[in-house]
């Protein structure tokens, strides 16, 4: 361990984990409770801890069958025994997952109970638990020994594993990830079973810190900007400076944030090509415990709920996916209501929720079986668009159930002032609304007028500066529009129609002079395409990369396409919805089904030397 690692980064950190509650012990004291350096677990403090917890019913032999348990694993991937320890600490019974349980008599005849690994609900979370800080802590590992700079451990299980470099290294977040965290969870190079129990990794120098879910690759590792519900300032008084590693300990490892985001924001997802395990950027964090607050505030429907405004790329689902977890543990199992107005959207939410365990979410089929699923609503988790809505055509508008429902909204700014809207409120009168939208609004925009005000804003800016969206880069191109002669369209108009009254020429050009009728003109898009194809050629194909053209309407849209067919340009594809107007611009030829489609879009993600589009 160099000098400046230790004065610039795992000194510090060690320091901020005593301010926050930690217990500190060198490893050679921490040994002293270990039953070798081959054992990840602390058994005198875990057994301490879950008698506590589970008091008065947890004997001594008990708390033994519980460390037992705790080490059982029938599995050959660190990832599945990972999931599996994680549904031992938080609870979870699903498919293959269970928590621990001990068959018990508490007064009721002998069942199985489930164990408390953690206090998760006391408000001072350093009453029962044990949070635990040591470093360089010691692991016989099948080749090489390893010591990764800070453990953290709470109730004897090790969940934090943090790597602390100098920030005099040229590269030290990178060094950290590639070179010890990567290496300390490899088999036969590290010691795997301390990241069964695992939950979050940590990159630090000091001025750079990033975290990463177990097992997580390279650029999975995000930095987390906020010290919620504390500000920078507040850090930099409370621990002596407010760097990327004081602002990331103080968010994520302060003990009630921890306990919090280890049981409400970590899941696991399937995923399109392998499982992942996801954790919670610090957007989402914030978001879901404001809004939880919101609630047990007292919301209300007149009260209205409130708007979320964090921009594309945020990861909206996955919040939503946390908030609803929360309010069916916290609030009694309600309703929720998820509504979007694209059947993509839909289908992205209702995939994000199944694939990452939640419980029997539903999706709409279509108005019929909406209906049916609001009669009948009580602790369902349903996904709709909002045009299923138009119940009462034919009927005076009345109640369709009166349960209390969460409903959150997606893209808020849309779609949700017209019938269908009013049908929804109608239908729902007992509903709380909780808008998300990644579209600024205006001071007196009507969507926070409808839904309440801010409950968090996650702007493009900062999305941008975390790296969740990428810059946009362009170059500005014109194509000059000209008749045959040389002079420009506006020359020749004023000719032609020179006998013509001003508002005769004003209705002659926005039918005919219009810009939707300039954009599809064949001669302007044959110009662009010849550009496109000389600019695709020569900078983007030989990089392995694919291309996009967005066309400003449906007919342009095909003669983009058959443009390109001219000019020897075959592999391209249209991808857009059906219209009863489709066959006015030929749209027959090229139509894709809606699987078609969405298979289209995969392969097009897809590396071009791994999948053309021919």
């Amino acid at each position: 361990m160099s000098k400046p690692e230790w004065t610039f980064s795992e000194s510090p950190a060690l320091e901020q984990f005593k301010k926050l509650g930690y217990e500190f012990k060198t490893q050679k004291e921490l040994h002293q409770e270990r039953e070798s350096r081959y054992d990840v677990l602390i058994p005198s403090r875990f057994k301490k801890a879950i008698r506590k917890i589970n008091a008065p019913w947890l004997s001594e032999e008990d708390a033994d069958e519980v460390l037992r348990q705790l080490k059982l694993f029938d599995t050959n991937s660190p990832l599945e025994a990972n999931e599996i320890a994680y549904a031992r600490l938080v609870g979870i019974s699903r498919g293959n997952l269970k928590p621990i349980t001990l068959d018990q008599d508490r007064g009721d005849g002998t069942r199985p109970y489930t164990i408390k690994l953690f206090d998760f609900d006391s408000n001072d979370p350093l009453e029962k638990n044990d949070f635990l800080v040591t470093n360089q802590f010691k692991l016989l590992g099948h080749k090489d020994d390893i010591f990764p700079d800070v453990v953290l451990f709470v109730n004897g299980i090790p969940l934090v594993v943090i790597e602390c470099k100098s920030p005099e290294t040229s590269h030290p977040i990178s060094e950290a990830i590639n070179n010890n965290l990567k290496r300390y969870q490899m088999r036969n190079t590290g010691f795997e079973q301390l990241f069964y129990f695992n939950q979050v990794l940590v990159a630090c120098c000091g001025t750079k810190a990033k975290y990463a879910p177990t097992f997580g690759e390279a650029h999975h590792y995000k930095d987390w900007n906020d010290p919620f519900p504390l500000d920078s300032q507040q850090v930099e008084e409370k621990f002596g400076d407010n760097r990327k590693q004081e602002i990331l300990i103080a968010g994520m490892f302060d003990p009630k944030n921890f306990l919090n985001l280890m049981r409400n924001f970590i899941v696991y997802d399937e995923g399109e090509d392998k499982r992942v395990k996801k954790i919670a950027k610090y957007q989402q964090f914030r978001a879901v415990n404001k809004t939880i607050k919101k609630i047990e505030s007292g919301t209300n429907p007149q009260e209205k709920g409130g708007v979320i405004w964090h921009t594309q790329g945020s990861g909206k689902s996955l919040t939503m996916l946390w908030l609803a977890q929360q309010m069916k543990r916290k609030f009694g199992n309600p309703t929720v209501l998820i509504v979007t107005d694209r059947k993509q959207l839909d289908k992205q939410i209702y995939g994000t929720f199944r694939n990452c365990g939640f419980p029997n979410p539903i999706k709409a089929k279509d108005k019929e079986n909406l209906k049916s699923l609001i009669e009948n609503n009580k602790g369902k988790t349903i996904m709709s668009t909002i045009q299923k809505f138009p119940f009462f055509k034919d009927e005076d508008p009345h109640t369709i159930s009166d349960e209390p429902v969460f409903i959150l909204i997606d893209e808020g700014h849309r779609t949700q002032y017209g019938l269908s809207a009013a049908d929804m409120r109608m239908a729902l009168p007992n509903a709380v609304f909780f808008a998300y939208t990644g579209t600024p609004l205006l001071k007196k925009d009507k969507t926070r007028t409808t839904f309440g005000d801010y409950i968090d804003k996650y702007k493009l800016s900062e999305s941008e500066s975390d790296g969740a969206t990428l810059p946009i880069y362009y170059e500005n191109r014109k194509s000059d529009l000209s008749v045959d002669n040389g002079e420009s369209i506006d020359t020749v108009f004023n000719r032609i129609f020179k006998d013509k009254d001003e508002d005769t020429k004003a209705k002659i050009k926005q039918q005919y002079a219009n810009p939707t009728a300039i954009a599809e003109s064949p001669h302007r898009i044959k110009q662009i395409v010849i550009n496109i194809i000389d600019d695709y050629e020569n900078r983007i194909k030989k990089n392995g990369y694919k291309a996009m053209i967005v066309a400003p309407s449906r007919k342009a849209a095909i003669l983009y396409k058959e443009t390109l067919s001219d000019m020897g340009v075959d592999d391209c594809k249209i991808i857009m919805s059906e219209s009863p107007r489709d066959k006015e611009f030929g749209w027959d030829k090229y139509w894709l089904t809606a699987s078609d489609r969405e298979n289209t879009a995969e392969r097009f993600k897809k590396p071009l030397d791994e999948e053309p589009l021919s």
